[in-house]
């Protein structure tokens, strides 16, 4: 049977399938598919499957709200009452690139090696094997993606021809190839989070400290203003000008829990061995699971309350004032009986 629960979070799922891989781990979830088969076969078309460990459970998407990462595509999908569609990437940041490369059409005549070139009209990337000398190139891949530091942009490969996506200032990107983050400040890449060695090394080994103390500080804040604000935090001022800046508003429970399973958070802690994947996807099935508990618990409170209390207490104050209305209407007397009148309407 079809949970109703509905969900508002970002989720990730791993594909739209009729039927799930075989031995899924805790936590896959997928879309289904317009044929449900197999353990999916009880499941309606465009519901979320997710599994806990045990079985598999369906979920409901709500019209509209939910923002759903398909990592077999790379692409944001949203439910629109009928079917997923593929939406414009909200969440402040693009989908990792594999390498940050000059583009255009024409190989440059001047390159150093391991320079890299991405021609957009054959969608080949040229790698400059010596000084002044390139390779013959190689195809690049479907689903491979590469930052511009020419016109920069985004450019993504189909298989048969590369496709430009804007990048708006401010916006921020994984470099697979060095394993840093990038912003696009409206002239340059600029990467975000230099390590505290890096700029220690740098200051350090500076001819002019103070000079190169006051370009360091100029290319951080440069990087990271889109997340500086001196305003009041905690006013409606913020929450706007946070939108402006593509910054995330988890504004509920479900919104933010699914930080605990998000990509980066999973590598960042086995990297530095502080939880397992399953120790995370652990973790948020608790929370969630408790989130649900309490909500539930505190719904079937405010339910009882009202029958129990509520209820109970108008309708002896009706009958009260029924009486009492009653009792003046007996008298024969011309007494003024709106009030009551009024209040049991």
């Amino acid at each position: 049977m079809l949970d109703r629960r509905l969900f508002d979070a970002n989720l990730t799922v791993w594909g739209i399938v009729n039927e799930p891989a075989a031995n899924p781990s805790v936590g896959t979830q997928y879309i289904v598919a317009s044929d449900p088969a197999g353990a999916f076969a009880e499941a309606t078309e465009n519901s979320i499957a997710r599994y806990d460990g045990s079985e598999w459970k369906f979920y409901a998407p709500k019209v509209g709200s939910l923002e759903v990462l398909n990592a077999d595509t790379g692409e944001i999908l949203q439910f629109n009452g009928t079917a997923w569609s593929s939406v414009a990437n909200t969440r402040g940041s693009v989908a990792p690139v594999n390498n940050i490369v000059a583009t255009g059409t024409t190989l440059p005549a001047t390159a150093a090696e391991g320079d890299l070139f991405l021609k957009t009209d054959d969608a080949k990337l040229y790698t400059a094997t010596a000084e002044n000398t390139w390779n013959t190139g190689v195809t690049v891949a479907s689903g491979h993606r590469y930052a511009s530091k020419t016109d920069f942009k985004i450019y993504q490969s189909d298989g048969t021809g590369v496709k430009a996506m804007s990048l708006p200032v401010g916006e921020m990107f994984l470099n697979e190839a060095d394993e840093y983050a990038y912003t696009y400040n409206g002239t340059e890449f600029v990467k975000v989070g230099v390590p505290d060695e890096v700029i220690s090394d740098e200051l350090e080994k500076a001819s002019d400290f103070d000079k190169a103390l006051d370009e360091l500080l100029k290319r951080e804040l440069t990087a990271h203003k889109r997340i500086i604000f001196n305003g009041n935090g905690y006013s409606d001022e913020w929450v706007k000008e946070a939108e402006k800046r593509g910054l995330k508003n988890l504004k509920s429970t479900v919104d933010a829990l699914p930080a605990f399973i998000d990509k980066k958070a999973i590598d960042v802690f086995t990297k530095h061995n502080v939880f397992t994947e399953q120790e995370l996807y652990s973790r948020y099935d608790i929370q969630l699971e408790n989130y649900y508990k309490v909500i539930d618990i505190e719904a079937l409170t405010m339910d009882a309350m009202v029958k129990k209390n509520i209820m109970a207490a108008a309708n002896d104050y009706q009958y009260s004032l029924a009486e009492t209305l009653n009792a003046k209407s007996a008298t024969g007397l011309s007494v003024d009986c709106s009030v009551e009148k009024k209040r049991l309407e």
